[in-house]
């Protein structure tokens, strides 16, 4: 095992994700208006965070948004290049422990954004990447809530993944295991 750091700017690279992700509610928010009229009211058809998304989209305009998608295809190689050493990459699932119910939700607007920046901010290198990860629930919090470590690997590389979630899986069973608070 080494300890190591992606090579990628984390500031810019979570600016310009949430901004790729802004351009997209900007499109949705545009088929809506086109599909429902010029009068349709955006605000009772769709929720707070994709219009205030769509707004920080068309605030920072079209050349913005494609510099972005250039900095974030700039960082794919930049990822790949993990795996010349190594076959996974290890990291938390999530910033911080589950937060409670109600504290993401859509209606909350651009809050709830920045509250899954912080929260979610270590999955969307492989969304941009195009490579698997894998969360597998390894530890519990003293609330005794599931903590999920995230193993990722080259793009293509799912099989790496599944053999060492079984592999794990048959040293420390998780199956059986229910938090306190669950759905269930």
């Amino acid at each position: 095992m080494v300890d190591a750091r992606a090579p990628i700017n984390g500031r810019e690279f979570s600016d310009d994700f949430i901004l790729l992700w802004a351009a997209g509610a900007a499109g949705v928010v545009r088929d809506v208006r086109q599909a429902a009229g010029p009068d349709a009211p955006l605000d009772q058809l769709l929720e707070p965070l994709t219009l205030e998304l769509a707004a920080h989209a068309q605030a920072r305009g079209q050349e913005a948004i494609g510099a972005a998608i250039q900095r974030l295809n700039a960082v794919i190689p930049q990822y790949a290049a993990i795996f010349d050493d190594a076959d996974v990459y290890l990291t938390p699932v999530l910033g911080k422990p589950p937060l409670p119910l109600g504290v993401i939700n859509p209606e909350r607007g651009f809050a709830t954004f920045e509250t899954l920046e912080l929260y979610a901010s270590y999955t969307p290198l492989q969304n941009v990447a195009g490579a698997p990860g894998i969360s597998l629930p390894l530890g519990w919090s003293s609330d005794g809530l599931p903590i999920g470590v995230q193993f990722s690997a080259k793009a293509g590389d799912e099989r790496t993944l599944l053999e060492l979630a079984y592999e794990l899986e048959q040293a420390q069973p998780w199956a059986q295991r229910v938090p306190g608070v669950n759905a269930a």
